[in-house]
């Protein structure tokens, strides 16, 4: 089956990502979510979406609701389609906003970048070989930090200098991002003085072995259902 076209693309999720944080209707955001939970249980990503509401949603929904519980003689007034207390209903709308942000990105954007995709969709988006180019490297750049990071860990823990709690782990941090960091930038210029000295264009593989983008009626469905959300949720703002 063909990609979507990546202006398809950059419409599903820059609208529904506009409506968002646009929209005061938790119902709204929750049906968001439940159709971007299921797009990301067909594409075994859902794992991932739930590391993610675990690790970074959650966190944020407990602090914001211990906060407006405990100054609840000034709650929040952000007009919200939410019969309870106002602070719950700020606090789920919060996270709720979050919670499908996170999970536009996971859908849409994890599979251009797992696919090697990148490239042609950012050349598609009118972007120059030198932006290409800066966009791969940062993404390159972060792979190899996580590699990075793994390589010291181990090399610590292997000679016995990594703590076994959690708050020694926290405290020792300094230590592993500076070799990190330098090692990492350091194989990046390497990288680079390479393929410069060898002539080598990075982006000649990804270019001669990308595919050609067509509008299909999916892009036409995907365009007219951002459009939709977009719409529903200016309603709903300005009904609540």
């Amino acid at each position: 089956m063909r990609s979507m076209h990546p202006w398809a693309r950059a419409a599903a999720v820059g609208l529904p990502f506009i409506a968002v944080f646009l929209s005061n209707g938790l119902l709204l955001l929750f049906a968001l979510w439940s159709v971007l939970a299921l797009a990301l249980l067909r594409s075994s990503l859902f794992a991932g979406h739930i590391k993610f509401a675990a690790v970074a949603v959650l966190p944020i929904l407990v602090a914001l609701l211990l906060v407006w519980l405990a100054s609840s003689t000034h709650p929040p007034t952000v007009p919200i389609d939410w019969r309870g207390p106002p602070g719950i209903g700020f606090a789920l709308l919060v996270a709720l906003r979050i919670l499908v942000a996170g999970a536009i990105l996971q859908a849409l954007i994890i599979p251009v970048l797992a696919t090697g995709q990148l490239p042609a969709v950012l050349r598609a988006w009118g972007i120059g070989e030198h932006g290409t180019q800066i966009v791969i490297s940062s993404v390159t750049l972060l792979e190899d930090l996580k590699r990075k990071v793994r390589q010291v860990v181990e090399s610590r823990t292997a000679r016995g200098l990594m703590p076994t709690g959690r708050f020694g782990r926290l405290l020792s941090l300094p230590a592993l991002l500076r070799p990190v960091f330098f090692s990492s930038l350091e194989a990046a210029v390497k990288r680079a003085e390479l393929w410069e000295h060898r002539g080598v264009d990075p982006l000649a593989v990804a270019r001669s072995q990308e595919q050609a983008y067509a509008w299909t009626l999916r892009d036409t469905g995907v365009l007219l259902g951002s459009f939709a959300v977009l719409a529903i949720a200016a309603s709903v703002r300005l009904a609540v």
